[in-house]
């Protein structure tokens, strides 16, 4: 009799264990290895900085030039122009993809305030897909955009080392 006692007294104890946890919100699912593992693979991708997500040289080329407008601070309207002018005329964007480039690197750049911290990571997908030719473009480019308000400060000249550097290895 008293094993009966003891083995109610010990499933007693368990449903009101698996009870408890169950309220304080653990989740028997959650000792899943593969759905935790998938978790783990979509949290990887989604917080990622976005910046490091670029994968288009076209996108490179558009998140640089708005990276070196914003190492004066805000852009300018004049700053916007000239990079929507040479996205059209010298990487050849057609009229109406331009503002959509210039907004989506205003996205992926609105938290980064130096893009020179980040430039290997940002340039890491994209480096194989772009030519030494374009590389001296981007430079030149960025160089247009750096002299719009005056000289290159310190922070746009840092900028435009780390790119060719990260872009030349």
């Amino acid at each position: 009799m008293h094993y009966i006692i003891g083995l109610i007294t010990a499933l007693a104890g368990l449903l009101w264990a698996l009870n408890s946890l169950q309220r304080s919100g653990f989740k028997p699912s959650s000792l899943n290895p593969f759905a935790w593992y998938r978790r783990f693979k979509w949290g990887q991708k989604y917080s990622a900085d976005p910046v490091t997500r670029v994968q288009d040289p076209l996108e490179l080329v558009t998140v640089l030039l708005m990276g070196m407008a914003k190492c004066e601070g805000e852009v300018s309207r004049d700053q916007k122009q000239a990079i929507l002018s040479l996205l059209q005329e010298e990487v050849g964007v057609a009229h109406d993809e331009a503002p959509d480039l210039m907004v989506l690197a205003s996205y992926l750049t609105k938290d980064e305030t130096y893009i020179s911290d980040k430039i290997d990571n940002i340039v890491a997908r994209v480096k194989s897909k772009v030519t030494t030719d374009q590389v001296e473009s981007i430079l030149a480019m960025m160089t247009k955009i750096g002299t719009i308000d005056g000289e290159l400060n310190v922070e746009q000249r840092q900028l435009i080392e780390a790119t060719a550097k990260a872009l030349s290895e």
